[in-house]
This record gives structure tokens, C-alpha cells and sequence, in this order.
């Protein structure tokens, strides 16, 4: 069993990519992504090492996907995402101990559309244990640099460090830093939303709030002039469920919307708030975009 010297597509892989982009990219998520697919001889090692075969155990990174975002809080919701668009296979995922510490760990193992299966030569799947599968890991910024660095050093050469217990546990304290700075940037930001939320700064908290690639950060002077005389709106729209109003714009809206920070006010509201007079001063073709959530 030799696949060292197959051709494997790198279409597959970028068709994955394009895929997974457009979905986190319609909630605006701050994020990079990165896909391999497996060379030949790399194909041929993990099969002898981990001792697939036809009958038994098949590999199923073949293609491997690794998304990294920008804020921890949007790792469940990147995982809800994928969830509701690809079939998952199975899901691994750390258990986290209080007392002891390790690296969180999130992978999915999604079943390939048959659009990118049909990509491969169907010898693939028929002689080589092998499944239609591809990886999804989903990392932080922080612990994306990390993950690199320890499975390149240490991962791949567990030997070397047996007989330095104490240099293991101290790598591990440095990724337990970088995890505590993903929570520390997300508690500063959430800081700096409140108090442009009890200035009446409501574009700057809007926009710190959520937190999503905006085409423009104003806001025109009509909805600042309501929300000047309608404070309570503005705490609404302070206190909107992020998470709720981002699945929102991912499963929920039928028709395209640009994501500037106006249209984000009238996103909130129809899928939050949901007050009449604040969705009318969205121009026409935003009000029929947005009619059908207010029934």
C-alpha cells in the first residue's frame, strides 16, 4: 500500500476554505484560516503508524482545516456554525480540570461535500483506508501560536523531554499566560463598551460591543438622535445577546444585508429588541429586508 507517488489536488482544499469563509464571514467574526492537505509519503507514515486498515480504522484529516480567531468567547459560536453547515463525524474536545492544566483542544471531523470528495480519484476511497472526512481545528490567535510551537517542538519529540518533567509543566504555565490574555482582552473591551455605553457614545459602543467587520462605523444623525432621547433603547441594544444576534445574521437572514454599523442597529433590533419606531428609520430597502422578523 504506496501513495507516496499520487497527485493529490489542492482544490479540495481551497474549496473547503472558500466555504468555511463565506459562513464565519457573514457573521463578521475576526478570524484566519489555514488548510493543508496530506502529501503522499505524509499519507503513507500515519496509516503504518497508526495502523489503519480497510476493515478497521480509517485516517480522516486527509484535508485539515485550522480556523484562528481573534476573541475566545467566539469559539463556541464558530462550532455552532460548522455545526449547522457540515455533517460532523465526531467532535474532540479537551476536558477541562480544575486543578491541573492543559491546552484546550477543539476538533471537528466533518464529512466532505460530495462536490470536493468527487475531486479526488475514487482509487483513493476504494483502496487506501481512508474516510471522506476532513479536520477542523479551532484555535485562538494566542493559542494558535502556541499549538505551532509545541507541536513542532515537543509533540513531535515527546523523548526528548521525558527526563524534564519541570521544562514541560513550565511550557504549559506559558500557554496558561496566553490563554489568561485571550480572557483579559475580552474583559478590557467589554470595559471600554460600558463606558461608551454610560457616556451615550453609541456608535463607538456599538461597534465595541459586537465586534465584527464593519464596511463603515458611523452612525447617521437620526438613529443618534433617537437613541439620545431614547436611552432605554440604547441599553437594549447595549445589553443584546452577542452571540444571539450574530446567529441571527448566519442562520436566520434570508436576504443580504451590508454589514455597516446602521444596518447592525436594525439587525439588533429585529432580532432582539424588535421596537417599531427604531426599525422605521431604516431606509425602504432595509425595512423589507428586515419586515418578516417583526411578526
Amino acid at each position: 500500500m504506496d501513495i507516496g507517488m499520487h497527485d493529490l489536488p489542492n482544490r479540495p482544499v481551497n474549496d473547503i476554505i472558500n466555504g468555511i469563509e463565506m459562513y464565519l464571514q457573514k457573521a463578521g467574526l475576526y478570524f484566519r484560516i489555514f488548510g493543508r492537505i496530506k502529501t503522499g509519503s505524509s499519507i503513507d507514515e500515519k496509516i503504518k503508524r497508526k495502523g489503519y486498515t480497510r476493515d478497521g480504522k480509517h485516517m480522516q484529516d486527509l484535508v485539515g482545516v485550522r480556523i484562528a480567531l481573534y476573541f475566545s468567547d467566539d469559539v463556541p459560536l464558530c462550532q455552532e456554525i460548522i455545526e449547522k453547515y457540515y455533517k460532523v463525524d465526531n467532535i474532540s474536545k479537551t476536558t477541562i480540570e480544575p486543578d491541573k492544566f492543559s491546552q484546550e483542544r477543539l476538533n471537528l471531523v466533518c464529512w466532505m461535500p460530495d462536490e470536493v470528495a468527487d475531486q479526488f480519484d475514487p482509487s483513493l476511497w476504494n483502496d487506501y483506508p481512508i474516510d471522506k472526512t476532513f479536520e477542523i481545528q479551532i484555535r485562538t490567535i494566542f493559542s494558535e501560536g502556541w499549538h505551532e510551537v509545541e507541536h513542532d517542538i515537543r509533540y513531535k519529540s515527546l523523548s526528548d523531554w521525558n527526563e524534564y518533567p519541570e521544562l514541560s509543566r513550565n511550557l504549559n504555565g506559558v500557554f496558561a499566560t496566553l490563554e489568561t490574555c485571550d480572557w483579559a482582552i475580552l474583559s478590557i473591551i467589554n470595559d471600554l463598551a460600558y463606558r461608551q455605553y454610560k457616556s451615550s457614545q453609541w456608535a463607538q459602543m456599538i461597534k465595541t460591543k459586537m465586534r465584527i467587520h464593519l464596511q463603515s462605523n458611523s452612525l447617521p444623525d437620526n438613529i443618534v438622535e433617537f437613541l439620545n432621547a431614547n436611552p432605554m433603547i440604547g441599553k437594549k441594544l447595549f445589553r443584546a445577546d452577542r452571540e444571539q444576534v450574530l446567529l441571527f445574521m448566519v442562520f436566520d437572514l434570508k436576504k443580504n444585508i451590508p454589514l455597516k454599523l446602521e444596518n447592525l442597529v436594525y439587525i439588533i433590533n429585529a432580532s432582539t429588541i424588535k421596537d417599531p419606531t427604531l426599525a422605521s428609520l431604516a431606509p425602504p430597502i432595509i425595512q423589507s429586508r428586515l419586515k418578516d422578523y417583526f411578526n
